[in-house]
């Protein structure tokens, strides 16, 4: 069983399962959208920094929009350290 059964993906609604699974000492939801929207700053201030593609297992889970948040952590983890690499070639 995986979270593709049954359709597509659809938009994200919190309806509070995320909290619900939630161990980490994060807010989910802002993280989760961040995440979506691929808003590195964003993520980066809500702590995307300190997680791993498995700690988002239980919100890929739980999202009734099959989003995919492990691949989604790992973009925009992509993404900053390509910042951060431009950023060092210019100083």
């Amino acid at each position: 069983m995986t979270t593709s059964t049954n359709g597509s993906e659809r938009a994200m609604v919190p309806v509070g399962g995320y909290e619900d699974v939630t161990v980490l000492d994060i807010l989910p939801v802002p993280l989760l959208k961040a995440l979506i929207v691929r808003d590195t700053e964003m993520a980066q201030n809500l702590g995307c920094l300190e997680l791993d593609e498995e700690d988002m297992g239980l919100y890929t889970y739980v999202c009734v929009g099959k989003h995919e948040y492990g691949s989604m952590l790992r973009d925009n983890l992509h993404r900053l350290r390509k910042k951060a690499e431009c950023n060092a070639e210019i100083a």
